[in-house]
């Protein structure tokens, strides 16, 4: 899924070895982070360096690359064609460098201090999160989650590792009813409150379903066939399938997903 044929700089080993000399690791972080980022204030901050260092990296990286790379347009800032060919390939660089350095490490959750960025569907929020937060209040108190919806998230992001995991439904089962729809939302409170009127009917979760069992303008019935139960099921990149801090999460996540069954 990740994987990249080796590349060349030059046409010559002479040419080579002149441009792999130019090469400063730090750039190729600096790269990422801004074609990610697509903004050199928040790259800076990501990378806890200064906005003018950050400008001299990305001055240095066109160079480098004899290419602008980012681009103002209407949008804000623009990634070339050439730098998003070369994104995934650089991606992988710094991975595999970090691969490198942490596995001569133990990942230690109660020190670390870094962010996790995870796409869940609210129904995967209302459940599974809270759960998630009290495992992980005293055992990794400076590791923060970054909660975002499915909309927010591309496959390309979770492709090159922008975004850490999906949790979500991937089947695409039929029952073989049919439905006559009145309203689509993506939000399983907002269909719960829209359930509140006379003439709608709105098919939940069990769980989901259960957080609405207080209020008094709702009725929690059995439907009248089998559905098969919703499986969640989490995705991530290869990128990050050997990184020790992401197996330490995707571990976490599958022992508190039993505990909530």
């Amino acid at each position: 899924m990740n994987s990249a044929a080796p590349f060349r700089t030059g046409s010559g080993p002479e040419n080579t070895d002149m441009n792999l000399k130019n090469i400063d690791l730090n750039l190729l972080v600096y790269f990422d982070v801004l074609l990610r980022k697509r903004n050199v204030t928040r790259s800076a901050e990501a990378l806890g360096i200064s906005q003018p260092a950050m400008s001299n990296g990305l001055q240095r990286l066109r160079k480098l690359f004899n290419d602008p790379l980012l681009v103002r347009t209407s949008n804000g800032m623009s990634p070339t064609e050439r730098a998003e060919a070369l994104q995934p390939l650089v991606r992988e660089i710094v991975m595999r460098v970090e691969k490198a350095v942490e596995s001569q490490q133990d990942f230690d959750p109660s020190r670390a201090n870094r962010v996790f960025r995870v796409s869940v569907s609210d129904y995967t929020e209302t459940t599974l999160v809270p759960a998630l937060l009290r495992h992980m209040r005293s055992r990794a108190p400076n590791i923060t989650l970054d909660f975002l919806t499915p909309s927010d998230v591309t496959y390309e992001d979770l492709e090159h590792g922008n975004v850490d995991m999906v949790i979500n439904r991937f089947d695409l089962a039929k029952l073989g009813k049919k439905r006559r729809i009145r309203v689509f939302t993506r939000h399983y409170q907002a269909a719960m409150k829209l359930a509140e009127m006379r003439d709608l009917i709105v098919t939940l979760p069990t769980r989901a379903a259960n957080l609405a069992r207080d209020n008094p303008d709702l009725v929690i019935l059995d439907p009248p066939f089998d559905i098969p139960q919703m499986k969640l099921t989490m995705a991530w990149s290869a990128l990050h399938h050997h990184n020790p801090s992401h197996q330490w999460l995707r571990g976490v996540i599958a022992e508190v997903a039993k505990e909530v069954n």
